[in-house]
């Protein structure tokens, strides 16, 4: 890819003890000349052992000007540039990583170079193998009177942010095993009954009735000894689904067990249940297709209110299922 720009540039070595003397002829074997020749090659081996060592950097290392310009570019991982080396030099962050992240990186490096100090900055990048993150630190290059360039080292980050949020994912899935149950997506009954819990604080402290609708699928032992458990789970999941459609966004829908559900509506009324209670009945009108299995489900409701028909988890719970059973009965 194209010549990668020097960091510094080399300045004439003068003898100023010379100057205005009249000038003598060299000789290649004066101590002088001699030694300016030592002091050049040591440079120039210097400067070529230090291309060699920002050459194989597993890191990105570039130079940049105050307006995000690149001068210089060396790494070892040219997959990782967003352009190849040659295209890179002579143009700005903005035109090769776009103006939203092109513009944060120039705005890092002004900041670098009026402070004096580093400034660090993580971002991502969509590269032909897939998005990359990384992090990048932004340090003003000492040795200029006004420092005007800066040295941008950016490190690839990729392993570590997967395995951070693979981390986050595993953590947010025992969480979720912790409070749902498996089978359904729902709420479990031990997080149901701590919803119910909350809903009883917020009546305390906001004077906020709710409604506790407890349900139960009939005849869902039929269902399984004549379907079998496959297709019984199947109805289930089947009825949780329309049950998550006859409810509001900020409802809490729970799998108390087997083939009870339980609803609770915050800041609802008899009115607001019973239209819920309706709609889930409505809603699983419609045969359910469990296995190739056509399967007719029916669902019983129960509907305590909070704080007509009790005051406390216990009593509205009671409630709720003894108007369950009443339902049932009434269809037998």
């Amino acid at each position: 890819m194209g010549t990668n720009s020097q960091v510094g540039a080399h300045r004439p070595i003068v003898d100023v003890h010379g100057l205005g003397a009249e000038a003598q002829p060299s000789s290649e074997h004066s101590p002088e000349s001699a030694s300016q020749l030592e002091i050049g090659d040591a440079l120039r081996e210097s400067e070529a052992r230090l291309q060699a060592l920002l050459g194989s950097l597993d890191d990105l290392a570039f130079e940049l000007d105050r307006d995000g310009v690149y001068l210089g570019v060396w790494t070892a991982r040219a997959e990782l540039l967003v352009a190849p080396r040659g295209q890179l030099l002579g143009h700005s962050t903005c035109q090769m990583l776009g103006d939203e992240l092109g513009g944060t990186i120039v705005n890092a490096i002004r900041r670098a170079l009026s402070t004096g100090t580093s400034e660090s900055i993580e971002y991502s990048l969509d590269l032909p193998s897939g998005t990359r993150w990384f992090q990048a630190r932004i340090t003003p290059i000492v040795g200029q009177r006004e420092p005007q360039t800066v040295c941008l080292l950016v490190r690839d980050i990729t392993e570590t942010r997967m395995a951070e949020q693979a981390r986050d994912r595993a953590e947010a899935g025992l969480r979720h095993a912790a409070t749902h149950d498996s089978l359904t997506g729902l709420l479990n009954r031990s997080q149901f009954h701590q919803d119910l819990g909350l809903a009883l604080a917020r009546r305390r402290r906001a004077d906020e009735g709710f409604a506790l609708l407890f349900l139960d699928v009939d005849h869902f032992k039929e269902i399984n000894d004549t379907f079998g458990h496959p297709v019984g789970d199947s109805v289930l999941q089947e009825v949780a689904r329309r049950l998550r459609l006859a409810t509001r966004v900020g409802d809490s829908l729970g799998r108390l067990g087997g083939d009870e559900f339980g609803v609770i509506l915050p800041n609802a009324n008899d009115d607001d249940a019973v239209i819920v209670a309706r709609r889930v009945s409505e809603l699983l009108e419609d045969p359910i297709d469990a296995g190739g299995a056509q399967v007719r489900v029916g669902i019983s409701t129960g509907i305590a209110l909070c704080p007509r028909n009790g005051s406390d988890a216990e009593s509205l719970s009671r409630e709720a299922d003894v108007a369950m059973y009443e339902a049932k009965r009434a269809k037998a």
